[in-house]
């Protein structure tokens, strides 16, 4: 059985808890925060994010570049 890329577990650089498929995240692409999804990030033919976050995860980070 092929195992799509929406199955893999996608964790949380804050928290370390998985992030759910379209559960609302910020993705840190080339030093540049991107509100998006789990499904936009696993999704062939992008560029990968250095790190991921739950939105509300990222929101609280004190040390974080807006």
């Amino acid at each position: 059985m092929r195992q799509d890329s929406s199955d893999q577990k996608l964790r949380c650089a804050h928290c370390g808890d998985v992030i759910g498929t379209y559960e609302s995240i910020v993705a840190l692409v080339d030093g540049e925060a991107h509100e998006t999804s789990k499904a936009v990030v696993t999704a062939g033919g992008r560029r990968p994010p250095s790190a991921c976050y739950h939105a509300g995860c990222y929101a609280s980070l004190d040390e974080r570049a807006v």
